[in-house]
């Protein structure tokens, strides 16, 4: 059986939404044979859940079995068992690592990158990586969109983030508004490995498919794992064909 790997945002689906019918059949179709795994950066065990368990149109419900949900960045790997069981816990960031994000962040100067508002609660400690909603977690959906959508705006963050903390951790820019900042050894390239462990299945049996490969990209570290193959695509129509041909 190979292990069959997505991205959920702009692979399987668009951002915040559930798999389509086409999609949703099509995983549903290759868990008879194969083992599937949503690796996601932002999304955590319960978003992926309602977002994609539910619409899995099942011939056979024991094929749930060969399903894994990893939320951020697969730090946490949890397996299908009549609910979903945590299998892998990555170990958390240590206090002095917190520490020193913290650190930064209290004065970091969010107006020189043009932020004036923060809508809500900007920051959110995940244990393994601390994630930046740059215009808080309740931005309207239009500000959220149009703000940077090409990247621009948060390359130029990252970049003076990088420098603040002399390259001492991973950091993403990543979906419409985020800045994961992910301790090292804790990428989706490292989760994956263990995963592929955990199953049992050697990575030249494993296929990937994303759509963030750009350096500043969290699917960027697949490209480290030589053995695997990877998929790049540019939407969910795209995964749709892949899925076909699999």
């Amino acid at each position: 059986m190979k292990l069959l790997i997505f991205d959920y945002d702009r692979t399987l689906a668009k951002p915040i939404e559930s798999l389509t019918p086409a999609i949703a059949s099509e995983i549903a179709r290759l868990l008879e044979n194969h083992f599937i795994a949503i690796i996601s950066g932002g999304r955590d065990l319960y978003q992926l859940d309602r977002l994609l368990t539910r619409y899995l149109p099942l011939i056979n419900k024991e094929s749930l079995s060969h399903l894994y949900l990893c939320p951020w960045y697969g730090n946490q790997i949890y397996k299908w068992d009549n609910g979903y069981r945590l299998i892998f816990d990555a170990p958390h960031m240590s206090d002095v690592e917190r520490r020193d994000i913290f650190i930064v962040l209290d004065h970091f100067d969010w107006k020189r990158y043009g932020i004036e508002k923060v809508y809500g609660d900007q920051i959110e400690d995940r244990g393994t990586s601390i994630s930046i909603n740059c215009l808080g977690r309740d931005v309207p959906k239009d500000i959220k969109d149009k703000w940077d959508p090409d990247k621009a705006k948060r390359l130029i963050i990252k970049r003076d983030l990088d420098k603040a903390f002399n390259n001492k951790f991973d950091i993403y820019a990543t979906g419409r508004n985020t800045i994961d900042i992910v301790s090292k050894d804790n990428t989706k390239a490292d989760n994956t490995v263990v995963l592929a462990k955990l199953i049992g299945v050697p990575l030249s049996n494993i296929i990937f498919t994303g759509d963030e490969f750009a350096p500043h990209g969290n699917d960027f570290p697949m490209l480290e794992l030589d053995q695997i193959k990877i998929n790049m695509v540019n939407g969910p129509e795209e995964t749709l064909e892949i899925l076909k041909r699999m």
